[in-house]
């Protein structure tokens, strides 16, 4: 997300709300019977949960948010 302190045509002023450049980790995250709310099933992990690289966009400032190089890390 861009943060662009009240300057919408001025991209040199905005601001990424996190630094995308950051890696970063989680640890001992435990995520058990995720539902939906319309159903009694549980959703597998790999629905509810993911671990992602950044990549900076190269469409900024025509596109938000601008992007990065970091990336998750989630060691179980």
């Amino acid at each position: 997300m861009t943060y662009k302190h009240g300057s919408p045509d001025q991209p040199e002023k905005w601001t990424e709300v996190f630094s995308p450049d950051l890696d970063c980790v989680v640890r001992d995250v435990r995520i058990t019977e995720v539902r939906t709310r319309d159903s009694q099933n549980t959703l597998p992990l790999e629905q509810v949960a993911k671990v992602i690289s950044l990549r900076r966009n190269p469409d900024y400032p025509k596109t938000q948010p601008k992007g990065g190089t970091g990336k998750g890390i989630w060691i179980r």
